[in-house]
Formats: C-alpha cells, structure tokens, sequence
C-alpha cells in the first residue's frame, strides 16, 4: 500500500501521544533522489578483536585472549555465535562497532543490557534473542542502548550519518513477551478519576507498567490530553491506575456523532501499554542527532513486541537538508554539510525486496513486526520504504512523534 505524505501544518507534536493502528508506509516521496545507503567500513585506529570461537561476549576464551572493551572494533566472523549474557551498568565498555557475520545472540534466560554505538549486521549473518515459541520471559528484560561519545559524526568516515545504530544487511530476530497493546475503554473517565472500566481484559499488563489513556478533547493548535500513568491492578472489567500516580487532570468522555449523520455512532477511545521488555534505547537524546536508529535491510526479519526508546534523528519539525531545490533542479547537499538528513528512524524497513507473489519471480521471507511500541522521536515512527513484503501486524503506539 502506497500512501503519500504531507508536511505536518498543525502544532508541535513533540509532546503528543498517538496511539494507531499501523498498516504500512510507502515513501515514495524518496523516489526522486539517490536513496542508495553507504555503508562505511570499519572505522581505524582503535582497538580490534574477532571471535575464535562461540561464547559468552565477556569470555575471553570467545576472542582467543580478553573481552572487548571501550571503543573495540570487533568482527564476529560466519558459524560463531556470541552470546551477551551480562548486565552493563554504564558504556564504559561500550564497543565502537560490532560486525556481524555470524551470530549476535542475547539471552533470553537472564537479563541483559549492552551498550554500543554501531551494530553492523552483515549479509548472512544474525542478530536473535529467543524464538516465536520462546520469547523473552515476563520478569526478563533486554536492552541494547546505543551510545554516543562524540556529539556530532565523522561525515568524512560516515558520510550518510547511517552509523549510530543498528543497520541489518542480514536477519533480526527479537522476541519479547505477548501483551495487549491496548484496550477499549467504556466508560467515561472524568477529571479526577483514578479507575476506568474496559472491554476487555488485558493479557501480560504488569504493575508500574507505563499505560497512556487517549485524550478525546482536540482543537487546533492546542496541546493533546493523552495522559501517561502506570498500571496498578485490575479487577473484574475495573482498571486501576498505580497508587503512585496522580488522578487523571482531564475529561477523557465519549463523544457522538452528530443527530444528523445517518447512524450516529459513539467510537471508543483506547488505553495502551507502552511496555515492553525488549528494548532499543538512545543513550543520549539531546542535540537530536546523538539519538540511534534501526535500519533492516533484509526481509528474513522478524520483530515481536519490542519497544523503540528515545529513536530516530530525522527531525520533522525542521526542514530536510541532505536535497535543497535549486534552479528547479534537486540538488544533492554536501555530506559535511547536512545536519538533518531523511531516513534515521526508530524502526525502518529499507528496500528488503520484493516477493513473495509475482513481482520479480522469487520467493523471499516476509518482514514480521508485531505489538512493537516506538516512544519518543522527532519524525516518523515506523516507515517501510520500498518494502513491499513487510507485514505489521496488530497496532503500533507511538508517542512524542509526527503522524
């Protein structure tokens, strides 16, 4: 499905909470520009290390000595398979660059968190936590958390700005644990209210889990009235809101449509979790251009109830600047001279082909992307550019973006 986007004329949607029900976005306003991605090679002049053999990313036995540390450079080379299995407390391991040609595998029996500030996954290679059967369990959490020392980017080294992130020439398979993604509410909720009733109950919700509930007041160029607050417990068809958390501050009521349409209707609106407990994260968010990004490139991708944190440096609020119309003509921006390039997004699926069906006479593996939540960016939140395979199913949340 092709649909065409138009730039956002309404107010500042950094602080808005949208929640919708995501099918699929074509970008075909990248049709008229050189949309091919460079990838650089592995930066120099830092220390490196390749994997001897499969095994846990802190055994030093896996790199035929130590583990890699701060700033490494490191190549996991076909038929090995790393595992991350440890905490970090802090990026002061954080490695620069992880090429993988084999296996990046994270645990799913403990949780993990593993700062980096590039991860390469090579044509052939894999990054995986669990299976569709075996997911991360309840209780069990996973962060990959992309860091940024230097502020600004080498645009002589990177000239695409692509690195900072997670760019996948091979396959991503995450798997988080199932949960309802958001529940109609039935009841009004009035300024003050602490409980709501709704129409269905909801399946993985676990106390403190952040909950936003969907204003129903909108005006141009007002502020939105979604409201964040945390799961407290439920009971019967009666949600409550945590102990912790102050009482809703506005009317969230249903509304009817007018007594002159042919059949008045009176929509629900949704309370949604944005929980998950596989996550990507930026480290730091401030200039936009230390945030991360993902970029799948391979349609053998599948990604089950992960969240997107703090993602994306394309920033809708101000104007593109890698293509400038001049004399009528597109014109390409110098690399050094770009400060807000198209086509960093928290979750981006960038020409992973064509099948299966008749497009080109193969049959590929289609891209999956179920129950994900994207928190918090300046652009747009899921985009399949010239994807046609991908597949997202069930409803993406997003807050803090554009539509």
């Amino acid at each position: 499905m092709q649909m065409h986007h138009k730039a956002n004329k309404g107010p500042d949607m950094k602080r808005l909470l949208f929640v919708f029900v995501l099918l699929a976005v074509s970008l075909s306003a990248h049709a008229s520009m050189d949309m091919s991605l460079y990838i650089p090679s592995p930066p120099t002049g830092y220390p490196t290390f390749t994997a001897v053999q499969s095994g846990a990313w802190n055994a030093g036995a896996t790199w035929g000595g130590t583990a890699p540390g701060l700033n490494a450079v490191v190549t996991i080379p076909p038929n090995i398979v790393v595992t991350i299995d440890q905490l970090e407390l802090n990026n002061s391991r954080a490695p620069k660059w992880v090429r993988v040609e084999g296996t990046l595998a994270i645990s799913n029996t403990v949780s993990t968190r593993f700062y980096v500030e590039t991860i390469h996954v090579a044509m052939g290679g894999t990054l995986s936590l669990g299976t569709i059967n075996t997911p991360l369990p309840m209780g069990q959490t996973a962060e990959i958390i992309f860091t940024s020392p230097n502020a600004d980017f080498d645009k002589t080294w990177d000239k695409q700005q692509v690195t900072r992130g997670l760019i996948a020439d091979g396959s991503v398979k995450m798997f988080g644990i199932s949960r309802t993604y958001a529940v109609a509410v039935t009841t009004d909720v009035p300024k003050g209210a602490r409980t709501m009733n709704l129409a269905a109950v909801p399946s993985n919700w676990q106390p403190n889990d952040e909950l936003v509930l969907a204003g129903t007041y909108f005006r141009r160029n007002a502020g939105s009235q979604d409201e964040l607050r945390h799961f407290g417990s439920f009971a019967g068809s009666t949600l409550t809101i945590a102990a912790s958390d102050t009482a809703f501050q506005n009317d969230h009521l249903h509304v009817t449509t007018g007594a002159g349409t042919p059949t008045p209707i009176t929509p629900n609106f949704h309370i949604a979790n944005l929980t998950r407990n596989v996550m990507f994260k930026s480290e730091f968010t401030t200039p936009t251009y230390r945030r991360g990004h993902v970029m799948l490139m391979n349609s053998d991708s599948q990604i089950q109830f992960a969240a997107f944190i703090n993602l994306g440096r394309t920033d809708k609020s101000t104007p593109l600047d890698d293509y400038k119309v001049s004399g009528g003509q597109t014109v390409a921006t110098a690399d050094t001279a770009i400060l807000n390039i198209r086509g960093r997004y928290p979750l981006h699926v960038h020409k992973a082909g064509w099948g299966p069906g008749p497009y080109d006479g193969t049959t590929l593996p289609q891209t999956n992307i179920t129950g994900c939540v994207v928190n918090s960016t300046p652009g747009w939140a899921f985009v399949n550019h010239s994807s046609n395979v991908v597949q997202l199913h069930g409803r993406g949340i997003r807050r803090g973006g554009r539509r």
